[in-house]
């Protein structure tokens, strides 16, 4: 019968990415904090009126926290939407939106079913993209692109070589590991989507790196399920058996709870 898949949108991927919306949207910033002077909104009237949008966009977000409800957060997207419509040439203004939209999927609907969802998808995906035109070289540019990729790879179809594109330019960044917690996820995610494209050699690939940089079972059973697809029968039996009676219970497990 082969080795089953597993697919892995559980904890690990959601806390991954509630970081990086953290990081990529929500962390403060000059505009965002800036307080113009009586001078400043006399001459700069336009930079005065951005510095206030964000102001109660920061200040929409921060009580958020406390109405976590997906109406609570509806309204910061509405917000946000108005700012990327009226300052469409502040790359901020983009960003937050996209991690919005993001979040906001988090909260309502775990995936890109529905039309809805996929209409939300490409939003966000369309104002990643405004913003990286808009702010090349970033500090942002990694957790932003790193959502991006994550979004792809939920909405699929042509979606998913764009998100490989994504992953590749990740990980030619360098050393990620001490933002991710582990060096192998970008090889892992990239893995993951190059097989849900069908490309199983690069697949096999990715995955091998990944289980050579990490002793997490999940690389492991990952490249068990590449190898198989591919036909390569006895070496993903190979992979599972070294992988110990022990640490394949403790996979399942994790995966029952959501942990993976």
């Amino acid at each position: 019968q082969g080795v089953q898949p597993v697919v892995r949108w559980g904890v690990r991927m959601r806390l991954i990415c509630v970081v990086g919306l953290i990081i990529a949207g929500f962390a403060p910033t000059a505009v965002a904090t800036a307080n113009p002077s009586f001078w400043q909104r006399m001459f700069d009237p336009k930079a005065a009126a951005l510095a206030d949008a964000m102001r109660l966009g920061d200040q929409l977000l921060g009580r958020f926290p406390d109405n976590p409800r997906p109406s609570a957060l509806a309204r910061v997207y509405d917000h946000y939407r108005h700012m990327a419509a009226t300052w469409p040439e502040e790359p901020i203004a983009h960003l937050r939106l996209a991690g919005i939209i993001t979040h906001l999927m988090e909260v309502c609907t775990p995936s890109c079913a529905t039309p809805k969802d996929r209409a939300l998808a490409l939003e966000a995906l369309a104002h990643w993209q405004a913003y990286f035109d808009l702010a090349p070289g970033d500090e942002r540019t990694f957790a932003a692109m790193f959502q991006r990729s994550i979004l792809r790879t939920k909405v699929g179809g042509e979606q998913l070589a764009l998100a490989a594109q994504d992953y590749r330019k990740l990980i030619a960044l360098g050393d990620l590991g001490a933002y991710l917690g582990s060096p192998s996820v970008l090889h892992l995610n990239l893995a993951e989507v190059l097989m849900m494209d069908s490309s199983l050699d690069a697949a096999i690939d990715e995955y091998r790196v990944a289980v050579s940089l990490s002793s997490e079972p999940s690389s492991a059973y990952g490249l068990a399920v590449a190898l198989d697809r591919a036909g390569y029968v006895d070496e993903a039996r190979d992979v599972i058996r070294d992988l110990g009676k022990s640490a394949l219970e403790e996979y399942k497990v994790s995966i029952d709870r959501g942990d993976t």
